[in-house]
């Protein structure tokens, strides 16, 4: 029972990774190049749904349905922008799968059917890591792609700090 505790630890902590540390104006950037659907929070937490359409310093442009809006950025609460990418999903499922999947060879025997127990030797190890990585990649895309989401592209915190929450219950 400690060993799967101590493997969920470990895949838990794999599968953390940081903040994307871009700045704010590159992503309002690239969203107002793409003409991305955002939606924009004032200080006051009512939202604007519109797509963007330029940034000019701290002003942006959005064509909402009540026609071209320009919102300050130094009085919103957040920008989002629609989607999400699957990328995230990939990297932590091929994460925790290639962690899982180590676990799982040091646990099994990978002798002949009906032969004696045999440990897993460091190749066929490698090869259940790399069938768990690929499965918990595909998982992980799978999860993300149909999660419709949002990203928040103003403003984006920083890249120095990654953590993970584990919460567990026995009755």
């Amino acid at each position: 029972m400690l060993r799967i505790g101590i493997a969920l630890i470990v895949a838990a902590l794999s599968a953390a990774r940081t903040a994307d540390a871009q700045t704010a104006g590159t992503d309002l950037q690239k969203a107002a190049e793409r003409q991305s659907t955002v939606y924009v929070i004032d200080g006051a937490g009512i939202e604007a749904t519109g797509r963007l359409l330029g940034v000019e310093g701290s002003l942006i442009r959005v064509q909402t349905p009540d026609g071209e809006t320009s919102f300050n950025l130094d009085e919103m609460h957040a920008v989002y922008r629609r989607g999400d990418s699957v990328k995230s999903g990939a990297v932590i499922g091929a994460v925790t799968g290639a962690t899982l999947g180590i676990l799982t060879a040091l646990n099994i025997s990978c002798g002949p059917l009906l032969g004696p127990h045999q440990r897993c030797s460091a190749l066929e190890s490698l090869v259940i890591a790399g069938y768990g990585a690929g499965f918990g990649a595909g998982i992980g895309i799978g999860i993300d792609a149909l999660v419709r989401g949002r990203t928040r592209i103003y403003p984006v915190f920083s890249g120095h700090s990654a953590g993970a929450m584990i919460s567990s219950s026995w009755r």
